[in-house]
């Protein structure tokens, strides 16, 4: 069998590691002991507001017809010319840093030769209904509804619907009913983005592959890339210059609507986030998004780099030395911007979908740092898996407790409502209830784990019911709440529960926190650095801004210096608010990725996995030869196979690219029928290449035919061809 290789995706300059139980560890103490202020969360934007938000998704309903619109493989490195433009340089040159997080987008502009950086503010206006329109948004929700409805009113077949964004609408704000009898809220976006390759097979005669949403909704990838699309398309300035009453668009803060769409037009490149072991699959789709939603013409204008190297940016000056220029009156804590950080220094970026963990020791001078000096560790598990282990360790031993007492009262309904935050009511039977959720089917996840196959299953149980959804509603209050408070009341139907502060500690967030101490001690076991050999951490996303967070991080690093994004104050309580946090580190980071030009992995912006393997069923002879033939044939077509020698090698082996099929854990994420694709079966069912005894490998025709073929139909109607590596002189010459 052919099997995926994530354990082939690490990198021989930055040490990115999957994460992995590792020696003995600090002891954790119990992380929740006082009250503190509600870290208020980007990554729990778009929260339920009933009454108001679901007016707006009806009028959705009735408008839906209107068109809305680090890995290890590289022993040598080319060096990286400066960033810096001619000393007489004055017409600008303009970068965009694009966060794609998986509940909202934050992007920054910077003009490189001033260094003057320009957060992009988003305004919203709901399809016919001016009364919720929304602006000022430092980060947009990553909210998009999806009309099911065809033209006739009648259900359409999402799988064979053409992809068109009239079905589309840009929601400001999420109600808790995400799936109505005309469409679906779809959200959490990003992580779907690496399942596969969005296609039309000739073969199933539908759109691959297909998404379980819920038990009861099936959405084709497709749909959320065209989504993605959406989103990102404000950005366009063919969009701006055409379309200003468009349902979304955006502005730069410091600069005048001329400015901004000159900007935008002349925008040399667009440098985008992604967690560090995250595969090729996920860089294509969002690179795909990026040339569809015209941001730029060219894939080699787009690149990539680590969440946590662009965390670590955000709080440095230019490579240079030079100051780079914040607009402070959008940015909290200034004095955490261009510091004169030195040795050793932890990041940690934790977001609704992952968390990850790098450590670097920063150089003197910050032009000597490298790529290769960080060491990242990518743990999937964030605020949503907390949401979860909320529901599966507190509220639902409650509450099955709850339904197996004796019913007094037939006439007694179930409904969830949390205290200190909006209500959300199920109106059902305790018996349906309990059928709808059916979680003593499931094997519930482990606390603190990624468990990501049990966890993909328990969310698709949960949001195929409302009662489901508002559970995990009350959990994302709990977790906020009881940041401030010493107790959270949940009511289910005419009994309520109290949960303190001391049970979300020991319940949820200490599994979560010993986890985290794991994979600390693995960075710092690694690197040889020791725990007060650290100076400083770096914490950002709303995951990573839980006060357990840093009561551990001063028990672990005595001498370290503790920079804790919050997120405190930045809502007010109307819904027209709840959406608006502050643009994120991350993103101003990524803006600034052009003076600090060697942080960027570049043989993995030339060569992705894709283009390698293109490049070997191009190059490889018809008889047998050995890796080391392959490594010249290869060289002699321009690939500097130091770069990516253990890429090519896991190809050889048999091991396809992450997502170029579904597998394990992403198609836990796919209907049955999909994972049951022709295509898919066959190109599992042997390798590419047969491996002799004498360590040469032949090329298995049939397969290499059935691959052909396959990668035909997935690049028909792409804008990446693959048949060059992406240049980046454009980059690295500013």
């Amino acid at each position: 069998m052919v099997e995926s290789y994530d354990q082939f995706s690490t990198s021989a300059q930055a040490v990115v590691e999957t994460s992995v139980e590792v020696g003995t560890e600090t002891p954790v103490v119990d992380p929740i002991e006082a009250s503190v202020e509600t870290p208020i969360a980007p990554d729990q934007q778009g929260e339920f507001f009933a009454s108001k938000v679901q007016a707006a998704v009806d009028a959705f309903n009735r408008a839906a017809g209107q068109a809305r619109s680090p890995e290890l493989d590289t022993p040598t490195t080319p060096a990286s010319p400066s960033f810096d433009p001619a000393a007489d340089a004055v017409d600008p040159v303009w970068y965009l840093g694009l966060d794609i997080g998986t509940t909202g987008i934050s992007a920054v502009l910077l003009n490189q030769v001033s260094r003057q950086l320009h957060p992009i503010s988003w305004a919203i206006t709901p399809p016919g209904n001016d009364t919720f329109a929304l602006d000022g948004l430092l980060r947009l929700p990553t909210l998009v509804y999806l009309s099911t409805e065809d033209g006739d009113g009648e259900t359409a077949d999402l799988t064979t619907a053409p992809l068109t964004s009239e079905r589309l609408a840009i929601v400001p704000v999420a109600p808790l009913s995400t799936a109505t009898s005309s469409g679906l809220m779809l959200r959490n976006l990003k992580p779907y983005l690496k399942t596969g390759i969005p296609h039309y097979s000739p073969q199933t005669q539908r759109w691959e592959p297909v998404l379980q949403w819920s038990d009861q909704h099936q959405v084709p990838l497709s749909w959320v890339h065209q989504a993605l699309r959406s989103l990102l398309s404000a950005l366009s300035y063919q969009q701006l210059a055409v379309a200003p009453s468009a349902s979304l668009t955006c502005t730069a803060v410091g600069l005048d609507a001329k400015a901004f769409q000159t900007a935008l037009r002349q925008m040399t490149g667009v440098i985008v986030g992604y967690p560090a072991n995250w595969s090729d699959t996920y860089t294509f789709n969002v690179r795909e998004a990026i040339l569809a939603a015209k941001l730029v013409a060219r894939p080699e204008q787009i690149w990539f780099v680590e969440d946590t190297i662009a965390t670590l940016l955000s709080g440095l000056r230019s490579a240079d030395g030079r100051e780079i220029q914040w607009p402070f009156d959008s940015v909290p804590e200034p004095e955490w911007h261009n510091t004169d950080w030195q040795g050793g220094t932890l990041v940690i970026n934790g977001g609704a979908a992952v968390t990850e963990l790098a450590l670097v020791d920063l150089p003197q001078q910050l032009s000597d740092l490298h790529y290769r000096d960080f060491t990242i560790r990518t743990l999937p598990y964030g605020g949503n898996a907390i949401d979860q282990d909320i529901v599966c360790q507190l509220f639902y031993p409650a509450w099955s407790s709850y339904l197996d007492s004796p019913d007094d009262d037939n006439s007694n309904r179930d409904s969830v409502e949390a205290e200190g935050s909006s209500r959300s009511a199920v109106n059902e039977p305790k018996s349906s209830g309990l059928e709808s959720l059916g979680l003593d089917q499931l094997t519930l996840p482990l606390p603190g784990e990624p468990d990501l196959v049990n966890r993909i299953l328990l969310q698709q149980r949960l949001e195929s019911s409302a009662l489901g959804r508002s559970l995990l509603e009350a959990a994302r209050h709990l977790k906020l709440t009881l940041q401030r408070r010493d107790r959270f009341t949940l009511k289910l139907g005419d009994r309520q529960w109290v949960v303190t502060r001391p049970e979300l500690g020991s319940r949820v967030f200490l599994p979560y926190i010993q986890r985290l101490n794991r994979e600390l001690n693995a960075l710092l076991s690694h690197t040889g650095l020791s725990v007060l050999g650290v100076n400083q951490v770096v914490c950002t996303g709303g995951t990573a801004s839980l006060s357990a967070i840093a009561r551990w991080l001063r028990q672990k690093l005595p001498n370290a210096t503790i920079v804790q994004d919050s997120y405190t104050g930045i809502r007010a309580p109307s819904p027209q608010e709840n959406c608006l946090p502050l643009c994120s580190r991350v993103a101003y980071g990524l803006a600034t990725l052009p003076l600090h030009s060697r942080v960027l992995n570049l043989p993995r912006q030339q060569y992705s996995d894709y283009f390698l393997l293109l490049e070997l069923l191009r190059a490889f002879p018809d008889q047998p030869v050995s890796a080391k033939d392959v490594m010249q044939l290869l060289e002699h077509r321009g690939i500097n196979t130091h770069a990516c020698q253990l890429r090519i090698l896991a190809l050889l082996e048999g091991h396809l690219p992450p997502g170029l099929i579904p597998t394990e854990p992403d198609s836990a994420l796919c209907t049955a029928e999909s994972n049951l694709n022709p295509d898919y079966q066959t190109l599992m069912a042997a390798p590419l290449f047969v491996k002799a005894e004498n360590q040469t490998y032949r090329p298995n025709y049939t397969q290499w035919n059935h691959l052909r073929r396959y990668l035909d139909t997935l690049m028909a109607s792409t804008h990446q061809k693959l048949t060059e590596p992406l240049t980046v002189n454009s980059m690295v010459q500013g």
